[in-house]
């Protein structure tokens, strides 16, 4: 299993956001955020994996106890699991996802863990 914390999105992602920003703001932002989990990744030394279909399981730690909707955060993460999808060389239209809301921490954050899609459930949960 391979593991990487990503930064909290920042706002100008959430959906609920974005929706009042003009587009190129959002891009800019989404440039960015892409490009600052690319860096994690690097860091995590992330490299492309055998499998050709991964599992992804994230976990969000908001940086408040705030309450957000989980399909909101996902969409805010779009960038990240993009930078993600490049360092292990897997189509992140090949990821079974599974997400999570955990406890907030100072600074927010984002765990990802990414298994063989193929391996058994014993690894995965693992």
């Amino acid at each position: 299993m391979i593991e990487v914390t990503l930064p909290w999105p920042p706002t100008a992602l959430n959906p609920n956001t974005a929706r009042r920003l003009h587009w190129s703001k959002r891009a800019k932002a989404a440039r960015h955020y892409k490009a600052d989990c690319a860096w994690y990744c690097r860091a995590a030394k992330l490299r492309p994996v055998a499998f050709t279909e991964a599992a992804v399981a994230i976990t969000f730690h908001p940086p408040n106890a705030q309450r957000r909707d989980l399909d909101n955060m996902l969409a805010a993460i779009k960038a990240g699991l993009d930078a993600i999808s490049i360092a292990i060389g897997v189509d992140d239209s090949l990821f079974a996802l599974s997400i999570c809301r955990g406890s907030p921490i100072a600074g927010g954050a984002v765990v990802v863990r990414i298994s063989d899609a193929g391996a058994g459930v014993e690894e995965r949960v693992a």
